[in-house]
């Protein structure tokens, strides 16, 4: 009975994969790559228009133009009537927000053949000093034996 409990409460306080990452980010901290993410948003401000009319006495045209916003005012003669009309064109406001993200660099794992190859194209003067030195070794043998 008492080794079931154990058996559960191993299971149950065993640790998970974030643990296990964090471990393993805190004992090699060089495997984490600063990133950046460039995030655009944008937003688009519909134009708004108004018009109004009313009467008024005067035969004259005017237009007020500041920035975005455009208002007419114009004087119909035939009827005694006054049109204005105001207009704010659309706007498109961007917003750049960068975002600095860890991630980790993961390295492609070798094959015994491709590390043996490695080590091979590497290491070729290390083999030919030690097949020197065995050639030197044997005819030393030789000679040593022979008495030649």
């Amino acid at each position: 009975m008492k080794s079931k409990l154990l058996i559960i409460l191993v299971i149950f306080c065993g640790c998970n994969p974030a643990q296990h990452l964090a471990r393993f980010v805190k004992r090699h901290p060089e495997l984490l790559k600063k990133d950046t993410i460039r995030v655009i948003d944008t937003i688009i401000v519909k134009g708004v228009t108004k018009d109004s009319t009313f009467y008024y006495r005067t035969s004259d045209t005017v237009i007020i133009q500041k920035d975005k916003l455009e208002i007419k005012y114009f004087f119909n003669n035939n009827d005694s009537t006054v049109f204005i009309q105001g207009k704010c064109k659309g706007d498109t406001i961007y917003r750049d927000k960068i975002i600095y993200v860890n991630s980790i660099e993961v390295e492609k794992v070798l094959t015994w053949k491709q590390r043996i190859k490695i080590w091979l194209v590497d290491n070729w003067w290390w083999i030919l000093l030690l097949f020197s030195i065995i050639g030197i070794a044997i005819r030393f043998v030789i000679k040593f034996y022979t008495g030649k």
